[in-house]
């Protein structure tokens, strides 16, 4: 659709007025008047008639965005925007702007630029971005706008040039491995009660013919006269399923510092961990309509399946109506046999009753069940100070109590929930697994 610039239009109205004037004034410059507005009218068809010829150019222009699909959040994001001309004319003063993700941060050249296209030639625009937000992002359409030499008109088009960019949370390098005596936040000291093969001590017993020379504890066997082996503790292999709630209420906050962002990264760095391990791990995620589930699996290529799965990540609604189904769900298709340990990560925000029911089918079913909750006022606190922060506190408590009731139903259960803010995901995620396995496995 063409569309006049305050010059173009003004340029009319001048043309108009010389018309006018030539039908008043009874002088010798009347001809000079008509013509001279006559002449600028044919000068503005004529421009019009040149934009036109160049539109139909455009329109026939090919354009391609070049970019990853899979990133990252440490990763630079480098967007090549390519403008392709297969008419012979060559188009000047192509006006291009490429709307990317509105969670991503422009960090290297523009998104905006003024083209030349050769005829029959191909032409640039190359920019950088960095993600902010985990999950999936869409890139929208791309403005198209020409104008004429004389800038009295403009054209403009959006053209629909859509793609996807899946954002994979970053995980953490656990720098300490955790050892086989740790204190848990609510049940004490933990050891593991199986002995077999593994790399913590756990006791002396006499040698027999049947044991290996490598396990002779030679201290121990001088004191006692007699030859030693050192006992182990048994490295246990974990069935974990990992139920993420990814509905909208998780995504309130500062982009990249989300409760969702904190948790995709927690529940990352937790299967990164787990694999290492040789365990088996499985990861539900709910965006308020639906569930997508991987079941268990263990090795390198079940964790990159659970990686793309956290990429993809795109919350629906607020709804929490679909949460307790979605925990039925990872029972049935999330492949576990046997016991299993159960992480459900949600900030518990709406009517619970029907997830508390669901809690009750878990352990009648005899699995360990651990609730990380990612507290709202503990994300939210982060950015207040002085009395703000105080009053915010005071809120927070108050609205720790009103949903009270619903958390002690939990905990009767044997269920521990941990509300967690940013600092505290990861640890708790990490101590609750160890626990477990400490205890037999699963």
């Amino acid at each position: 659709m063409f569309k006049l610039t305050q010059r173009g239009r003004g340029l009319i109205i001048i043309a108009a007025i010389f018309v006018a004037l030539s039908l008043y004034v009874k002088s010798e410059g009347a001809p000079l008047l008509t013509f001279t507005g006559l002449g600028l009218f044919l000068y503005i068809y004529v421009t019009k008639l040149t934009l036109e010829i160049n539109t139909k150019v455009v329109g026939k222009l090919k354009f391609y965005r070049i970019v990853d699909s899979k990133v990252s959040e440490d990763d630079n994001v480098d967007v090549d925007l390519r403008v392709r001309n297969p008419s012979f004319m060559q188009l000047s003063s192509v006006e291009v702007i490429d709307y990317y993700p509105s969670t991503f941060r422009l960090t290297l050249g523009s998104n905006s630029a003024m083209l030349t296209v050769p005829g029959h030639g191909e032409t640039s625009l190359r920019y950088r971005l960095k993600p902010t937000s985990i999950g999936k992002h869409h890139f929208d359409h791309l403005h198209v706008m020409i104008r004429d030499l004389a800038a009295l008109f403009y054209y403009e088009v959006n053209m629909p040039l859509k793609a996807e960019i899946q954002v994979r949370p970053k995980t953490q390098q656990v720098l300490t491995p955790l050892t086989a005596t740790a204190l848990s936040t609510y049940a004490g000291a933990l050891t593991s009660r199986r002995k077999g093969e593994g790399f913590e001590f756990a006791d002396l017993r006499e040698y027999n013919p049947s044991d290996e020379y490598r396990k002779i504890e030679w201290n121990a066997s001088a004191r006692a006269n007699r030859l030693m082996v050192r006992e182990t503790l048994a490295e246990t292999h974990l069935h974990v399923m990992t139920i993420l709630d990814a509905s909208k209420s998780m995504i309130y906050g500062l982009r990249g510092q989300t409760k969702l962002d904190y948790s995709a990264r927690a529940v990352a760095t937790l299967l990164n961990y787990l694999s290492k391990r040789g365990d088996f791990i499985g990861l539900a995620v709910y965006n308020g309509v639906e569930t997508q589930i991987k079941p268990l699996s263990r090795g390198r290529l079940q964790l990159h399946r659970l990686m793309d799965a956290l990429s993809s990540v795109e919350s629906q609604s607020e709804s929490k109506e679909g949460f307790p189904k979605a925990i039925r769900e990872a029972i049935v298709k999330g492949g576990i046999r046997g016991r299993g340990l159960f992480f459900i990560v949600s900030d518990l925000e709406g009517e619970m009753s029907s997830l508390i029911n669901q809690f009750r089918t878990l352990k009648a079913m005899r699995h360990e069940v651990v609730v990380i909750s990612p507290y709202s006022p503990l994300f939210e606190i982060g950015d207040l100070t002085g009395v703000d922060q105080i009053a915010y506190r005071i809120h927070a408590s108050h609205s720790w109590k009103e949903r009270g009731e619903s958390i002690r139903a939990i905990e009767k259960m044997g269920i521990p929930i941990f509300h967690v803010g940013p600092e505290d995901l990861i640890p708790g995620l990490l101590t609750q697994v160890e626990e477990l396995r400490r205890r037999g496995g699963s």
